[in-house]
């Protein structure tokens, strides 16, 4: 019987070993699977940054240079085939850089030989329609009339070219201080009644309150406010109205200070959703359904954001209105030449 006895409590003694011993394989096991699991996270974390961060890097620099902006050099942090990518699309955006450049200055030396004969042709348009060179009867007077309007479109044209060019190069603004934003409102409507007139266009103009008197380009705040004005009333049918409102602001996209915003509104078919992001770009234009208004050569509105921009504000398109479109021309009234706004 004592042996039996001794027997059964050595077995005891050893499943309670074997027990103990595999509770401690099974605690180990446990606590290495999580070690593992920790650890293979953070290499996995570790690895995504390394990967996600210089992709973001890429993707920030491929829509810069997709919406025209070349002027940002960008190097690329990560392994060896993202920097290798990475330095492939700078050098992309460096050459296009340059033909962008080298397309801005054609354009300005051709718009700058253009405008001289244009300028010419007005003047003797203009002598000829005076009777300067003898009496025109009714129908030759009426084609002087088209010849001279025909000028005065293609000089606009010329003009704005030269403008666009100069700006997006770099050129400052002629600033005066003192200058009153309602009177390049007031100028810009006045220059483009008789175009709406003809269209059969009404214009509606209102002025809140009085602006305080700031630094501006008056002409070139005048053109861009025409151009707004001027777009609206081809988009825009007989008996239709195109309402320019003035507003007063004490901040604007997260900065504080006196702000000006010009709306020009119509009651035309409204931007097409599929061009609403490239309303703004130049050259880029297409035929409005729903309006007279022919295919443009698609500069005023890229002139009209860029002068925005050097007066420190912006030109946006207003899409949370249902019908027509609304445009608003925002312009800093600093008493000084305002900053810049980068595109």
């Amino acid at each position: 019987m004592a042996s039996t006895s001794e027997l059964h409590d050595a077995v005891a003694k050893k499943d309670d070993e074997a027990r103990r011993v595999g509770a401690a394989a099974l605690s180990a096991g446990l606590a290495s699977a999580v070690a593992a699991l920790l650890l293979g996270l953070l290499v996995a974390q570790r690895l995504s940054r390394l990967v996600t961060e210089p992709l973001r890097a890429l993707a920030r620099v491929a829509n810069r240079v997709g919406d025209g902006d070349f002027s940002t050099a960008t190097t690329v942090q990560g392994p060896i085939e993202l920097r290798t990518l990475g330095a492939e699309l700078d050098r992309m955006r460096a050459r296009l850089a340059e033909l962008d450049a080298l397309k801005q200055g054609f354009l300005a030396s051709v718009s700058h030989e253009m405008r001289t004969p244009l300028s010419t042709m007005r003047e003797a348009l203009a002598q000829l329609g005076d009777g300067v060179g003898g009496p025109l009867n009714e129908r030759q007077l009426r084609l002087v009339k088209l010849a001279r309007r025909a000028c005065e479109r293609e000089i606009r044209i010329v003009s704005t070219l030269l403008d666009l060019s100069r700006l997006r190069a770099g050129g400052s603004l002629k600033f005066q201080a003192g200058s009153s934003v309602d009177e390049a409102v007031r100028e810009a409507i006045d220059s483009e009644t008789e175009t709406a007139e003809q269209a059969g266009v009404t214009l509606e103009v209102d002025l809140e309150g009085e602006a305080p008197l700031s630094m501006l380009d008056l002409v070139m705040v005048e053109r861009a406010v025409a151009n707004m004005v001027r777009n609206a009333v081809g988009v825009s049918r007989p008996g239709q109205r195109v309402r320019v409102r003035r507003t007063l602001h004490t901040s604007h996209a997260g900065r504080t200070g006196a702000f000006a915003a010009v709306t020009v509104q119509d009651e035309g078919p409204g931007v097409p959703a599929e061009i609403r992001r490239t309303v703004f770009d130049a050259f880029v234009t297409r035929a409005v359904g729903g309006s007279p208004k022919d295919v443009g050569v698609g500069l005023g509105l890229a002139l009209a954001r860029e002068i925005a921009r050097a007066h420190g504000g912006e030109l946006e398109l207003d899409t949370s209105v249902a019908q027509g479109a609304t445009f608003h021309l925002w312009l800093s009234l600093s008493t000084s030449v305002p900053t810049l706004v980068a595109a």
